[in-house]
């Protein structure tokens, strides 16, 4: 090989290596622009998890509220059951 095919080659060589390189940096940045789109779908994901973990705990109080409404009632519908239950026995034995 002569001095010319020597620089040929050499450039031949570098352009290959530039190329490649060029494409390289191109997936690269593909690539991150991707990770950045996922990172930025996880941060939507927690917050939608954060909201729905509030929601679940509200409903849980509303929850207890009308057990314990309910309870009241239960309650209260169990004496008045008994106070008429006393009535009625008075009455039958009058």
């Amino acid at each position: 090989m002569n001095d010319a095919q020597i620089d040929d080659l050499k450039q031949f060589v570098t352009a290959v290596i530039t190329q490649q390189t060029s494409d390289i940096r191109s997936d690269i940045t593909g690539i991150h622009g991707d990770i950045n789109g996922i990172h930025g779908d996880i941060t939507g994901i927690r917050s939608d998890i954060t909201g729905i973990r509030s929601d679940i705990k509200r409903l849980d109080e509303k929850i207890d509220d009308v057990d314990v409404k309910l309870d009241t009632i239960t309650d209260i519908l169990n004496d008045k059951i008994e106070n008429h239950e006393t009535r009625i026995t008075k009455l039958e034995t009058a």
